[in-house]
C-alpha cells in the first residue's frame, strides 16, 4: 500500500484546489511520482505530462503510462525531461509538481526549473521535498505569486510549526 498519491490529492484539496479537469506537469517517474500520477488520473485529472530522464527506469514509466491511458479517461504523456520540455509542459498546465529529490538537502541549490518566467500566478506548484521547508522551486514559485505547498504539508496536512520546533530543539 502506498499513500503518496492519496496524500498528495488530500493536500491539494486542503490548499483549496482539486485535480478534476486539470493538466499536471509531473517532474519525475519514481515511486512517489508514480503513485501521484495514478491517483491524479483516478481522481479526474484531464492530462498529465510525466517528465523523466531516460534511465534504467524509463521502461517502467512507459508501462505505467500505458496502463493509466488504457484504464482511465486521463491522457498521460511520458516526455524526456530537459529545459525545453519542462517549459512547454508547464506553459499549458494548471499544476506543476516536483516528485524528484532535486533540491533536497544537502543539495538545496538544485532546481529543475531553470527559467522562472515559466511560472505564473495561476499555476499551482508543489514540491514533495520536505527538507528544506522551502526549496529553490518553492521560493521561485512563491515569488511569482503561485499557490505553493511542500512535502511537509503533503505528509502531515499541516504547515511546518517552525517556531515551535526552534523553541523546543534549538533554543
Amino acid at each position: 500500500h502506498n499513500t503518496d498519491g492519496t496524500g498528495y490529492i488530500r493536500s491539494l484539496q486542503d490548499c483549496g484546489h482539486n485535480i478534476v479537469g486539470k493538466k499536471m506537469t509531473l517532474l519525475g517517474s519514481g515511486g512517489a511520482a508514480s503513485s501521484i500520477c495514478v491517483q491524479a488520473a483516478l481522481d479526474g485529472a484531464r492530462e498529465i505530462d510525466v517528465l523523466s530522464i531516460k534511465d534504467n527506469f524509463w521502461s517502467k514509466a512507459e508501462k505505467l503510462v500505458s496502463d493509466i491511458n488504457d484504464n482511465t479517461d486521463c491522457k498521460v504523456n511520458l516526455i524526456e525531461m530537459n529545459d525545453d520540455s519542462i517549459g512547454e509542459s508547464v506553459f499549458s498546465s494548471d499544476i506543476l509538481t516536483n516528485a524528484t529529490p532535486i533540491g533536497m538537502a544537502p543539495n538545496t541549490d538544485g532546481c529543475l526549473v531553470t527559467d522562472s518566467s515559466i511560472l505564473r500566478p495561476e499555476l499551482i506548484v508543489s514540491d514533495i521535498i520536505y527538507n528544506p521547508l522551502e526549496t529553490k522551486l518553492y521560493k521561485m514559485a512563491k515569488e511569482k505569486g503561485c499557490s505553493v505547498f511542500n512535502g511537509f504539508y503533503l505528509w502531515t496536512g499541516k504547515e511546518m510549526p517552525t517556531e515551535e520546533i526552534k523553541a523546543k530543539y534549538f533554543d
